[in-house]
Parts: C-alpha cells; structure tokens; sequence
C-alpha cells in the first residue's frame, strides 16, 4: 500500500469513527500493549457517537478533505415516492462509501424507516415509529429528549423526516442530492394526501417481524419509538 493509499484510507476511517486511535502495522505486527486491556473503550459513548451521527450533529470534521473523502446529511420534509426510491437504492452511487440514516416513505407513513449501506451492501428496514404517531403523554420525561423531540417537529407532519449521511470519495453531492430529491412526492402527490399516498407501488420488503423470516429485517430503534411502547430518545437516533 502506497503512502497516498494509506493516507485516504487513514482519512475515511477517521471520518466514519473521529475519536478511534489508528494503529498502523506491517504483517498484522503490533505491540499487544497497545491494543489488550487499555481502558480506552467507552461502549455508551460509542454507541451514542458514531462518525455518522456526529455528522448529523453538526460535528464535521475537515480533516479528510485533501485526500477527496467528504460527507454531507441530505434531510427533507417530505416523503419519498416507495417505487422511485427503491430504484435509487438500486443503482450505482457513484463514490459513495457508506451511507446511514432514516427515511419517511409516503405508504409507511408512521415508520420510521432505517437506511444501511457500506459499498455494495445496502438494508432498508423497519425502526419503530415516529413521535408524530404518539400524544405528548407519552413522550419521554426527560426535558432533553423532549427539547429535541420538539426541535425536529414540523407541522403538519411531526417528526417525519429524511435524514441520511453519506459519505464517500470524490463523490458528486450536487448530484447525489438532486437524485434524493427526485424520490420526494411531488406537489401534485403530496396534495393526494395519506390515504391517496397508500396507493402508490411498494416493492420494498415489508417491515413486520415475522418469527421465521421476517425478525432479522427489524433493526433496533431509530428516531421514534418501538412496537413495546418504550422509548427512545431522538437525541440518539438511529445509533450503531
């Protein structure tokens, strides 16, 4: 590996995980000091603070920038047509390493929608609901949940949103934005309303757990709250 491909490759890895220390080997050889029993690993903080949701936090981080890998949030207030997304996430995108987040899908209308992708490998799969669904009674009590819970609240629809974050090298944002906002309803489909939205195609794999097949589609809670009613603060959305 050459030093400019160990630069990039440096650079991405610091933009998917800021805070992980890097430890460059030859061989696989290294000081077992370095890595066995070093009380470095702080699983809530982790699992709270991904590269990922650091970006959607507004915690960019410029650094990788001279070797092409950057990153934006795409977010909209609208939901996406089920049939032109799925032809989205069907084709190539073009740079993009890894891409995470939720989605608001016009026949799902209170699920919460939860987006993996790294390289080739892509999911799509249920997460809950959003707090639009639910009255205030059973919100959260804590004031910081429902501070934020609020901030991202948006008449008439709630909290239903778009919010992934991609992040590539020498990836076309202009372009890739403007393909996410081809999935958007247009307005003459928006005005069609929930009930006229159900009448779209949806090809995608359905999000109900199935004991058999369908439990390991259901991923753990995004923005909302899960089918047990408990639940989840949207200050941590979306975590893993």
């Amino acid at each position: 590996m050459s030093a400019e491909e160990l630069g990039a490759l440096q650079a991405l890895l610091k933009k998917l995980n800021p805070d992980a220390d890097q430890i460059v080997t030859e061989h696989g050889r290294v000081d077992p000091a370095a890595i066995l029993a070093t009380g470095s690993f702080d699983f809530d903080r982790a699992a709270s603070m991904p590269g990922w949701m650091a970006e959607v936090r507004g915690k960019e981080s410029s650094e990788a920038d001279e070797f092409g890998i950057t990153s934006f949030v795409y977010r909209a207030r609208r939901p996406f047509h089920p049939q032109r997304f799925h032809e989205f996430i069907q084709d190539d995108w073009p740079g993009v390493l890894r891409s995470k987040g939720f989605v608001w899908l016009a026949t799902r209308n209170d699920f919460v929608g939860m987006w993996h992708q790294a390289g080739g490998s892509c999911a799509l799969s249920g997460a809950g609901t959003w707090w639009a669904t639910v009255g205030r009674e059973e919100w959260p009590d804590d004031p910081a949940v429902v501070a934020d819970i609020e901030a991202n609240s948006v008449e008439p629809f709630g909290d239903r949103r778009q919010e992934v974050v991609v992040i590539g090298r020498n990836i076309d944002e202009a372009d890739l934005r403007r393909r996410f906002d081809l999935c958007l309803l247009d307005d003459a489909e928006l005005a069609l309303g929930v009930e006229g939205w159900q009448a779209f195609p949806d090809d995608l794999m359905p999000w109900v757990a199935d004991e058999d097949e369908g439990a390991d589609e259901i991923v753990d809670q995004a923005p909302g709250r899960d089918d047990g009613g408990e639940p989840e603060a949207a200050a941590e959305a979306a975590q893993g």
